[in-house]
């Protein structure tokens, strides 16, 4: 019976954890990456319905468009500060305020983006179908850029100088081709704002990797806030390739 108790405690000490300290601190991370995606999900494809609906059997449809107006200009407004305040918060310990910042934000972002959706709901299953191309098209993106980050031996951090320089540059001839109204510079200006921000995607997912294994994220408001920084990556890739497939489908 005592030997039992010897490998049974032994069989303990020797039984490795399902996943290391920093697969655990990243799987926190993508789990609140995908609450703020979930939240500006549920909003951004419940108040186009909700607000068909509400025009529909409205007698004065133009209340109803003078409240959602206003709403998404108090979006706006909440959305400003709720970012300032998860980057100050990032490094301290009041939780409940960075996560009421993160929420507030994920619901003015979806509030925001039902205005597009407002006009991909209303084209159909072909809406909803580009809908769902553009997001699992920008999931894809992580993903690869995930894998690269997490397994490539590449410091990311390398590619910031020049990414900084191309996002100056990219300014500088945005500026000029307002004179000029050239479509081919204002292609190429689009296409390479688009690879800096899947570039960026690496970045950040390097760096949050590095504060994963340095024990960083074990500071809840830090894993929230590097969640944000994957969330606005994700949002601004999903709004570009909707607007390509948005172009792509009124050209066909």
């Amino acid at each position: 019976m005592e030997e039992y108790h010897v490998h049974v405690e032994k069989s303990r000490k020797e039984t490795k954890p399902l996943m290391s300290s920093t697969g655990v601190a990243m799987f926190k991370v993508y789990l609140w990456f995908a609450l703020g995606l979930l939240v500006t999900g549920v909003v951004s494809l419940t108040i186009p319905n909700l607000l068909v609906s509400l025009v529909e059997t409205s007698e004065d449809p133009n209340v109803i468009v003078a409240g959602y107006s206003t709403a998404m200009i108090l979006s706006i407004v909440l959305m400003l500060p709720a970012g300032i305040v998860m980057a100050i918060q990032s490094f301290r310990r009041n939780f409940p305020v960075m996560l009421t910042s993160y929420i507030i934000y994920s619901i003015g972002m979806g509030v925001l983006l039902s205005s597009v959706m407002l006009v991909f709901v209303g084209s159909g299953s072909q809406g909803i179908y580009t809908i769902s191309t553009a997001f699992f098209a920008t999931g894809l993106i992580f993903l690869i850029m995930g894998l690269i980050s997490a397994f490539s031996k590449v410091n990311f951090n390398f590619f910031v100088p020049i990414i900084s320089t191309l996002i100056m540059g990219v300014f500088t001839i945005s500026l000029v081709n307002i004179l000029i109204g050239s479509e081919m510079i204002y292609w190429i200006v689009e296409f390479v704002l688009f690879g800096i921000m899947v570039i960026v995607v690496g970045i950040d997912t390097y760096n949050i990797k590095r504060l994963a294994e340095a024990g960083e994220l074990d500071n809840p408001n830090l894993a929230l806030y590097c969640a944000y920084r994957l969330y606005t990556d994700f949002i601004w890739i999903f709004i570009r390739i909707l607007y390509y497939l948005l172009l792509s489908g009124r050209r066909n």
